[in-house]
């Protein structure tokens, strides 16, 4: 299971974290915040980014590493969103 990838899914607190510690590294986890489904909104996104950066048991560091994650799994995606960035 540890090659395994899991996302934050809006369930980015401590005891859920703890549960997917268990099974993979911290570099193999993702966030996740189910965006678009009728149970997330925006105030339930922002409190899942808040609940990861205030985790007690990942560093701020490693929180921060949760939110690229995907950009690192996905280059290309990493690389679009770059140049619209840049495109702005």
């Amino acid at each position: 299971m540890s090659r395994l990838y899991l996302d934050t899914a809006a369930s980015g607190t401590d005891a859920n974290l703890a549960a997917a510690l268990t099974m993979v590294p911290v570099d193999h986890i993702v966030y996740g915040g189910d965006a678009g489904v009728p149970c997330s909104d925006d105030r339930t996104l922002s409190a899942n980014i808040t609940a990861l950066r205030k985790s007690s048991i990942i560093t701020s560091a490693q929180a921060e590493l949760i939110g690229r994650r995907a950009l690192e799994l996905f280059p290309a995606i990493a690389r679009r969103s770059a140049d619209r960035v840049a495109g702005l």
